[in-house]
This record gives C-alpha cells, structure tokens and sequence, in this order.
C-alpha cells in the first residue's frame, strides 16, 4: 500500500481483528457459570448462531437493539428448557463479561499497527457501546486506533448509508477515494461501503469467497492486504 493511496481505513471489530468467537464463547460460559446454568461448549455454539441471527435482523431493520438484548437470551434459555433466569439481568452479566475479554486475532496488532503508520485508522462496528469501548479501552490496538463508530451511539446501523454519512461527515472527508473499509462481512461492512461510495476490502480467513460485487479487494490474510492494496 502506498502511503497515500488511503489516508482513512475504517475497521470493523468483531472477526475482523477482535476473535469474537472466542470473545463471546467465553463470555456466555462465564455468565451461565455465575447464574448456576449448566452449559457447555455446543451450548455455547447454539447461543452462537441465535445470537448472529439477532444480529442479522438488527442489520435488516427487523428488531431493535434493545429487542436483540433481550430476545437472544430467551431463545437460548427455550433451547436450553431453563425458565426461571431473568433474560436481561442475564444479559446485563453477558456485557460485562464481554467487555471484559478482548482476544486479538493473531496478529491482528502488527496489522492495525502496519495500516496505523500510513492512514488514520478508525473502529467501525454494530457491535453494544459498552462491550466494544470496555474490550478496546484496555487493548493493546487502541494506541493506533484515532476514534470509533459505534452505531449505538451514531444512530444508525451498518449498512444503513445514514452510519456511514455520519462518519465521513464527523471526518471531514472532502474525496471518498481517500477512504477504504475493511470487514469481514458482506451485509454490513461491503454492503454499507458501496452503499456510500468508499472503496471496500473484505477479510476472508476461510477463503470461502473469492470474487463478489461488493468488494473491490478480497484477502485471505493480513499481510495480504500491504501487497494487492
């Protein structure tokens, strides 16, 4: 990458440089194990995939924040048949725990660090205001991250164009060339770059993906974005 070739990177969060995964396996284990909740990792793995499907409608417009928070929890607590835990006193322990455990994905730090030495490198993420600010306010990234977007705070979720509008007018971009996202998702972060006009690379470990209409650059590695970039 040229050093003027992006003088903005917007970075998602979650899968892109934090392990959520890991993050939120271990956070949900935690909060079962302090209400006494027998669970296990397949548990853990079914919270999992109820909570990305939350997720996926907040991205749609289908449930509201304040809905995920809660109902993530109750249907866990259906597949789980457990009914006498309270779904937000639950979920206010989860957050606590989440912004408690902030795994990097290796080398993730190099790499912030590696974009950081050209370009301003802003955090731009759907994920909760106080997990997010909690994991990155003792991570070893945030000495190379300028700011974040949280779209809890912002207003908007990502995709919606409105997120995006507010960042670049909160940075004062005159030339939407200068500016780049990186994310591991095609819903929010792809979705939300081309819906604004920004350039778009998506971080793709699995290499599940190798060509797509929303993404001007696809890598499969950190490193791999100094070289085609």
């Amino acid at each position: 990458m040229s050093d003027s070739r992006y003088s903005v990177i917007l970075l998602d969060a979650d899968e892109t440089v934090f392990d959520f995964i890991t993050c939120e396996r271990t956070a949900i284990l935690k909060t079962a194990e302090a209400f006494n909740l027998k669970a296990d990792i397949n548990d853990a793995q079914v919270y999992s995939s109820i909570n990305l499907s939350f997720w996926k409608q907040l991205e749609q417009g289908i449930v509201t924040r304040e809905e995920l928070k809660v109902r993530r929890f109750e249907k866990w607590f259906e597949y789980l048949c457990v009914y006498h835990i309270d779904p937000v006193a639950f979920g206010m322990i989860y957050e606590d725990n989440l912004s408690r455990t902030g795994i990097l994905i290796e080398g993730a730090e190099e790499f912030v660090q590696r974009l950081s030495q050209n370009a301003s490198v802003y955090i731009v993420t759907n994920g909760l205001y106080k997990c997010q600010t909690g994991r990155m306010s003792t991570s070893p990234i945030k000495k190379y991250i300028k700011g974040m977007f949280i779209s809890e705070e912002v207003g908007f979720t990502k995709p919606d164009k409105r997120f995006f509008d507010k960042v670049l007018k909160a940075l004062d971009i005159k030339d939407k060339s200068d500016v780049i996202i990186i994310g591991d998702s095609l819903s929010s972060d792809m979705q939300g770059g081309r819906n604004v006009g920004i350039t778009t690379c998506l971080y793709c470990p699995d290499n599940s993906i190798d060509n797509h209409p929303l993404c001007d650059y696809i890598i499969t590695d950190y490193n791999q974005f100094f070289e085609i970039v």
